[in-house]
């Protein structure tokens, strides 16, 4: 497949995760104290759940982009991955906002994720997105190759 990729500039980036840590704030508030990442994941998971978005101070896309921004944040954060806007030209030039592993090998979509498990197409896996980076058990990719992490995710251990 061919994609292409290009840095996400710095001041964009600054912007979303101030945005997103403002919001973070909001949704943390009943478990001040729990990991962020299950934080995300949890209210991804009720979002999908109930079909009514958990935050009543945002809008949709508003909630999208803070988880999308704060997930992306952690994995940069503890995989040294960085954002970049990848080009996938098989799909008539379809962008998306990507965090990308340092030799391109895998790639998670944040935002296209989340649009995705909204439309009930996918079971929410944030959490587990780290558990399966941080055991090792993704096989090796070529370099470039921008395999996203979530395709072909399966969770192990049920919710709950």
């Amino acid at each position: 497949m061919r994609i292409s990729e290009k840095a996400v500039p710095a001041e964009e980036i600054a912007e979303l995760t101030a945005f997103a840590e403002s919001v973070y704030v909001l949704l943390a508030k009943e478990k001040p104290n729990a990991d962020p990442i299950d934080v995300i994941d949890e209210i991804l998971y009720v979002w999908q759940q109930s079909g009514t978005i958990p935050v009543a101070e945002l809008e949709s896309n508003q909630l999208i982009y803070a988880l999308g921004t704060l997930w992306g944040n952690i994995l940069i954060k503890q995989y040294h991955w960085s954002w970049a806007t990848l080009t996938f030209h098989e799909f008539n030039d379809w962008e998306g906002r990507a965090v990308v592993a340092a030799d391109g090998s895998l790639c998670i979509l944040p935002f296209a994720y989340i649009h995705i498990c909204l439309a009930g197409d996918d079971e929410v896996k944030i959490s587990a997105s780290l558990v399966a980076l941080g055991a090792n058990i993704i096989p090796s990719f070529p370099p470039n190759s921008f395999e996203d992490v979530m395709n072909g995710l399966q969770r192990i251990v049920p919710r709950g």
